[in-house]
């Protein structure tokens, strides 16, 4: 029995060195050893969505939501229309999963007097530079061509403010 103190005594030490100095008032990441990432609530409870917020402040405009090719897009634009300027359009995938290609044009479902422009495909997300022209049309709007791989195409259009001028 006098041969396991000098044990347990080591061992309640060694104990009471690791449990504190994860509370010793030194910084650590409080997310190690977790299995979700920073930000990402395990709770289920909403977090605000500062999305709005971000767009106001850098002068974007909300185009919505549309469906196209089985997906669902949630558009932005870095800024309203101006003629002869061009507009880039965000686009990340709601549901869904992105067409294989997707071209946009402001203007006339024609195209006539616009110039479409090929999407820039990340994994959920996408951006397109797209041209407003600078003569005036009637009714103008953001057309969106999806493409798939078996070359059938689908054509919608989003409302998007008349451009400024």
């Amino acid at each position: 029995m006098r041969n396991s103190l000098p044990f347990v005594s080591l061992l309640c030490a060694s104990s009471l060195f690791v449990l504190g100095s994860c509370g010793g008032g030194e910084a650590h990441d409080e997310h190690a050893g977790h299995d979700h990432a920073p930000g990402e609530h395990v709770d289920g409870a909403e977090q605000p969505n500062d999305h709005a917020a971000e767009m106001e402040e850098r002068g974007a405009v909300d185009l919505g939501s549309i469906e196209i090719a089985g997906a669902t897009l949630v558009l932005d634009a870095a800024a309203s229309p101006t003629p002869g300027e061009t507009v880039t359009i965000n686009a990340n995938v709601k549901s869904g999963k992105l067409p294989e290609t997707l071209r946009m044009w402001y203007g006339l479902e024609s195209a006539v007097g616009s110039m479409k422009a090929k999407a820039d495909v990340h994994d959920d997300h996408l951006h397109v530079d797209v041209e407003i022209p600078a003569e005036a049309m009637q009714s103008p709007m953001l057309w969106l061509e999806a493409q798939a791989a078996s070359g059938e195409k689908q054509i919608v259009s989003v409302a998007y403010p008349e451009t400024t001028k």
